[in-house]
């Protein structure tokens, strides 16, 4: 069994805290500026580092789903605004570069389908009974 180091951890840390203000500049910021430069950050970073920034991604998507409550009816109003800006994020967390070996990238897109088909990611509205 690997025992995780104290490096290994503030890296991991460190990871998490980047990707959660890249998450929150992309996604909740209320500036379609600062969303449109941080989506262009992150693309270009991801042509860089494409690991990185799917790893990235998906931590930061992961903590938002865990630290948040759930939506109430009421929240259900500014979903499609949500949605289309996490969707925003997603795109350009794969902005892969076009000589990425295929193996790679069906990986790390894999990886993020995972997160990005959670119910509180694809939800828009709740179900009419």
């Amino acid at each position: 069994m690997h025992k995780i180091t104290s490096s290994e951890l503030s890296l991991s840390s460190c990871r998490l805290n980047f990707g959660s203000v890249l998450f929150h500049l992309a996604v909740e910021s209320s500036h379609k500026d600062i969303r449109q430069s941080t989506s262009n950050v992150i693309q270009d970073a991801a042509k860089w580092d494409p690991e990185l920034i799917t790893t990235l991604a998906g931590e930061a998507i992961t903590a938002s789903l865990a630290s948040s409550p759930s939506k109430s009816v009421d929240q259900f109003a500014n979903a499609r605004i949500q949605h289309a800006r996490l969707a925003s994020f997603l795109l350009s967390a794969v902005a892969y570069p076009k000589d990425l070996e295929t193996e790679l990238k069906e990986r790390l897109v894999t990886n993020l389908v995972i997160v990005a088909h959670h119910e509180r990611v694809c939800e828009f509205r709740p179900l009419v009974r």
